[in-house]
């Protein structure tokens, strides 16, 4: 039955509040983290610079690394407020709030407009997307889409025995169509690879019947769709000389699939069934009612197509050589379709669940406990001190999401149990997230090195270098006239900045501490130190050398630089 709340236009005005009350605080003041969005956000403004729509570039080099679809989105945004982090995220936030809007009306139209309703609110509330919901990355923007395809799939299959079925080539088809483009536009194969395995996982084994495959049309609908990627793809081939095709899925898919990234060492088979506790947060105390409350999804259609929807992920990616958290992230809006399809908030009820639920929580408590304990047996010795506020924040947001909130939803009224909830929520994904952002930004050792010292002297004509530190970061916060320079050959690095007569700078990795080394290192020594190496390498009587230490989030480190600048 349809209310007030559940209406359209009111359903999408609460989903679009939520969404920015927990993920814009914090979005424009976190400095760029990883090594990825750094890259996103810079290779948009050098397009933008270049008036370039077909191929990204990252410091005048070609960037192979995803289609441009996110770079487009991002372009809108860099048009309104410039250069900044809020203009390089913002397309996150708008969509994770339109892929909540999409799951709600597949949960009108498969269960109930309340079910489609808490279905969006718990995607919007699941850690993944509070992370990947506010950053430069092209995640969100494939998710939207595949989530799309499969509200366009659900809507060809499952009609009611009153409806007429869809036409060939008719506005289903074509929702169909455009979900495929835009996927394989914002991330390429894998906005394809998960719904066609979500469809053969329901012929086999979860529904164990044929698909319908003449509703969904799938070779012509793949067929439009590819020859809409190739109105951009081709000339983006033919202008790089096919190397897009090369580097971009011969690298950046096929390698990773069999090499991993950065050198970690693959589970296969197991990694995801760990992370997905930490993913799924918080309401991963629930999984087990999703896996098994319903009975048999062999007779249960709309169960059965949700299953393998969410299972598609985890077997693609599960024996992937390059294994992340967020990787089995497209699978997340079919676990909350199905947690939610009732109508009402779900909780623990049979002895089975329970013990799930306690496990689970319990799990936290003790993790929880156990990294408090450490915190205050052994602070963080210097030079590192100053990051033991991110450890307490980090904390604080973890705990509330992973046992204050488990904890409200299983035993508060059901009437009272969600909106407390969403206060908690708010709470750790609102308030402390934008204090911890901040103290971020205060830390963040790039940003704290060109405030400190480079921005002063950047301008016109100017030109750095980077030793032993590619941190791309620093490639988006200070441009150069013609691109940083990195290098690891202390030699040729001293005689380039000789040369620039006045007009070149550089910054050297000197010192690098693991965070986690405090805890089991009772000197706390660095494990990597070049100080030695860089006061003989550089001339101090033609150049200033000056020290900054901060946290490399990138690498979960605390780092120093020496920055290197000419004298007057």
């Amino acid at each position: 039955m349809e209310t007030a709340l559940t209406r359209a236009p009111v359903r999408a005005l609460l989903l679009l509040v939520l969404a920015l009350g927990l993920l814009l605080p914090g979005t424009a003041t976190l400095p760029l983290m990883d090594r990825d969005e750094p890259r996103f956000a810079q290779a948009t403004w050098e397009m933008m610079e270049t008036r370039q729509w077909t191929v990204p570039y990252f410091n005048g080099d070609y960037r192979f690394d995803k289609p441009p679809l996110t770079y487009w989105w991002m372009r809108v945004h860099y048009w309104i407020f410039g250069k900044s982090e809020i203009g390089a995220r913002l397309h996150s936030v708008l969509a994770a709030w339109l892929t909540a809007l999409v799951i709600a009306r597949m949960g009108t139209f498969l269960f109930s407009p309340r079910a489609g309703l808490l279905a969006g609110i718990g995607f919007l509330t699941c850690l993944q997307v509070l992370i990947h919901g506010r950053l430069c990355v092209a995640d969100m923007p494939m998710i939207l889409a595949l989530t799309a395809t499969m509200d366009a799939t659900v809507r060809l299959l499952f009609r009611g025995e009153d409806d007429p079925p869809p036409r060939r080539f008719g506005p289903l088809y074509w929702y169909l169509v455009a979900a495929l483009a835009f996927g394989f536009l914002a991330k390429g194969p894998i906005a394809w690879a998960v719904p066609i395995l979500a469809w053969l996982l329901y012929c086999w084994p979860f529904a164990k019947r044929r698909i319908a495959w003449r509703r969904l049309q799938p070779f012509s609908a793949f067929g439009i769709a590819l020859a809409i990627v190739a109105v951009w793809g081709l000339p983006a081939m033919l202008e790089t000389n096919w190397e897009f095709f090369q580097v971009g899925i011969g690298e950046h898919v096929v390698q990773r699939g069999v090499q991993p990234l950065n050198g970690r060492i693959p589970i296969f088979g197991f990694y995801y069934l760990a992370t997905v506790f930490l993913s799924l947060l918080p309401w991963a105390a629930l999984l087990h009612i999703f896996l098994f409350r319903g009975g048999s999804p062999r007779k249960d259609d709309k169960r059965a197509l949700l299953m393998a929807w969410f299972f598609a992920p985890f077997l693609i990616f599960s024996f992937y050589a390059t294994q992340l958290p967020h990787y089995i992230l497209p699978g997340f809006p079919a676990f909350f379709l199905l947690l939610f399809r009732t109508g009402d908030l779900p909780r623990p009820e049979t002895r089975g669940e329970w013990r799930s639920f306690w496990m689970v929580t319990g799990t936290f408590v003790v993790i929880c406990a156990s990294g408090a304990v450490a915190l205050l047996a052994k602070p963080l010795p210097d030079p590192a001190t100053e990051a033991q506020i991110l450890l307490w924040l980090g904390l604080a947001v973890f705990f509330l999401l992973a046992v204050t909130t488990p904890l409200l939803i299983a035993f508060l009224p059901r009437r009272h149990a969600l909106v407390a909830a969403l206060a908690v929520i708010l709470a750790g994904g609102g308030l402390v997230t934008e204090v911890l952002t901040r103290e971020l930004r205060e830390q963040h050792l790039v940003r704290r090195a060109i405030d400190l010292h480079l921005k002063d002297f950047a301008g016109e004509g100017k030109q750095f270098t980077a030793w032993r530190f590619g941190e791309p970061s620093q490639v988006f916060y200070l441009d150069s006239d013609d691109g940083w320079r990195f290098s690891s050959n202390m030699p040729q690095t001293a005689k380039w900045l000789e040369e620039g007569e006045g007009r070149r700078g550089g910054v050297f990795l000197s010192r690098v501490w693991r965070i986690g080394n405090a805890f089991v290192d009772p000197e706390f020594a660095p494990v990597l130190d070049n100080w030695e190496l860089i006061r003989e390498g550089i001339d101090a009587e033609r150049f200033h050398l000056e020290t900054v230490q901060g946290f490399n989030a990138a690498r979960s480190s605390w780092e120093e630089l020496i920055v290197v600048l000419p004298k007057d």
